[in-house]
């Protein structure tokens, strides 16, 4: 049972994070005003793209993956943000958690 559970566990924490991913993707999509205005859009993204709404994904897509890249802890802060789910959650204990993982 042992040698199954790393992999179940990186099995079910990649669909997890896929999840959120998705949703951050759905949710940015309908309501494109929560991507902010610090963005910047080529000239040649603008001039390529058949839709705007593959200029839309694609920041989506940059924003998405600047966040998912950095640590579990920034990436949920950001859904929450981006969501505006109100969530209470002693963030102390969980850096505390994520170092004592680290070291």
């Amino acid at each position: 049972m042992e040698n199954n559970a790393k992999p179940a566990f990186i099995y079910a924490y990649s669909i997890f994070e896929s999840t959120i991913t998705e949703l951050l993707r759905y949710y940015l999509n309908a309501f494109p005003e929560k991507l902010g205005k610090n963005f910047v859009i080529e000239k040649k993204d603008l001039l390529a793209a058949a839709k705007t709404q593959a200029v839309l994904l694609k920041l989506i897509d940059q924003l998405i993956r600047k966040f998912s890249s950095d640590t579990l802890i920034s990436y949920f802060t950001f859904f929450f943000d981006t969501l505006s789910i109100k969530i209470i959650v002693e963030k102390i204990k969980l850096r505390k958690y994520h170092l004592s993982e680290t070291n």
